[in-house]
């Protein structure tokens, strides 16, 4: 695959920003114009991370390389995928503003059927939240060790957020516990929402948590959430795995395979 790097101006974030885009190509075969528009993933990566992540540390472009699908890996800082109390507006700039940017560089398909959204830990938080929020644009969302809970992972995570200001963050971010519990930024919430228009939206979902990860209690509490709003998701929760890239380059696979997605 081509790998890209783009700087540009974002008008969301009112600032300049930065992405990585892979780009599907054969090898060995000699370029010819472009007979339809590709599938896009956007591809989302965690707190600590930025948009080379997956480029880095994941083998995403192994892994996707067999597919006809552009990969769009977005940095969002610290953000959590939200429109921020205090801060930049990160959900309109991966909602608003990237799919048009995306689709003007590239040859990349603007339809619900082709677009996907995928991410890992405040990644996963975000795809989740992202499709649940907008069912419309996405047809399928893989969520990863998701931290679905911004607040209960200050204890659950302790020993993974180790920056000393990611509770003021979290606060800047969501506006406080008020502003999170019950909200647009509360993936539970959105789950009860969109079961109301799960027949009109169907979402193609792949939800996945090691079990030695801090954060599997809030997967469990996902999966019970979703079996009493008896919504449609592939759950794996099986493996014996932390908060770790193995795990993530593993299930990324598996998700892939299981979106049936066209082969390049």
């Amino acid at each position: 695959m081509a790998l890209v790097n783009i700087d540009f101006y974002s008008y969301y974030l009112g600032m300049d920003s930065r992405i990585s885009v892979l780009y599907p190509e054969k090898r060995g075969i000699q370029p010819c114009a472009a007979e339809r528009n590709h599938p896009v993933l956007y591809l989302l990566h965690g707190h600590s991370d930025d948009e080379s992540a997956w480029v880095r540390k994941g083998g995403v472009e192994e892994i996707a390389s067999r597919y006809d699908l552009i990969v769009v890996m977005p940095s969002v800082h610290r953000s959590f995928y939200t429109n921020c109390r205090h801060g930049h507006f990160y959900e309109d700039y991966i909602v608003k503003e990237l799919p048009i940017l995306i689709k003007n560089m590239f040859h990349a398909s603007s339809k619900r059927e082709d677009t996907f959204i995928a991410g890992l830990s405040m990644g996963g938080y975000g795809a989740l939240k992202l499709s649940l929020k907008y069912p419309e644009i996405y047809k399928g969302v893989v969520s990863m060790s998701a931290a679905l809970d911004a607040y209960s992972s200050l204890e659950s995570g302790r020993g993974m957020f180790t920056v000393p200001d990611f509770e003021s963050n979290i606060d800047n971010v969501f506006g406080g516990i008020d502003g999170f519990y019950g909200s647009e930024n509360d993936v539970f919430y959105l789950a009860e929402e969109y079961a109301l228009k799960k027949d009109e939206f169907p979402l193609d979902m792949y939800i996945c948590c090691g079990k030695a990860d801090p954060l599997y209690d809030q997967y469990l509490k996902l999966k019970e959430k979703f079996s009493s709003l008896f919504l449609d998701a592939f759950f794996d929760g099986e493996r014996d795995y932390g908060h770790e890239w193995p795990f993530w380059r593993l299930e990324l696979a598996l998700a892939l395979k299981r979106l049936q997605l066209p082969i390049l």
